[in-house]
């Protein structure tokens, strides 16, 4: 039959896609990353936790699990003095206790998930769309006074894979799309 071919071939063009989408954005978290490595162990810090990055809305989006995850892993693979939190068990904790449902941290979040997970440090992230590029912005911090001990952007080229992750709103507690409440 002709339609398996024809499959084929589209899952292997979805999947170069993705994976130069996904290429270039790790290579451009290799400069940000190195930068919040340097600000957090400056400060010593022991714990660190990356939420899920947002749009300048609040909502969190595919794009900004997937960039919040890439840095999560550089981060984890940099770290000097500190440690990284999985993401998943962060995600359960969030879950659990309810907090930033709107994708959005403001201090008595990053304060009280600083308490309930053990972390002293949070990063957050905001991606902008800007023409041919997306910026992304990232702030580590503190817990305890949401006071920003470090931060960095970088922009990333838009590709398909990229434009495709950007439309798409990200199931997360509390919102629309999540049935399980």
């Amino acid at each position: 039959m002709q339609v398996r071919p024809k499959l084929s071939l589209l899952i292997g063009v979805v999947v170069l896609l993705i994976w130069g989408g996904s290429a270039a954005a790790s290579q451009d978290m290799k400069p940000l990353s190195s930068a919040l490595v340097a600000g957090i162990a400056a400060a010593q810090r022991k714990t660190v936790a990356v939420v899920d990055f947002t749009d300048l809305d609040g909502n969190a989006t595919d794009l900004g699990r997937f960039l919040a995850e890439e840095l999560s892993v550089a981060l984890a693979g940099n770290a000097r003095g500190f440690e990284v939190i999985d993401r998943a068990h962060l995600k359960s904790i969030l879950q659990e206790h309810r907090l930033a449902s709107s994708g959005l941290i403001d201090p008595q979040t990053a304060r009280k998930l600083g308490q309930i997970a053990g972390v002293d440090t949070l990063v957050t992230g905001t991606i902008t769309p800007l023409g041919d590029i997306v910026r992304l912005t990232v702030k580590a911090l503190d817990t305890e006074t949401a006071r920003i001990i470090c931060a960095s952007s970088t922009d990333i080229s838009r590709t398909k894979a990229i434009d495709d992750l950007l439309g798409r709103v990200a199931n997360t507690p509390g919102s629309q799309g999540d049935e399980s409440q």
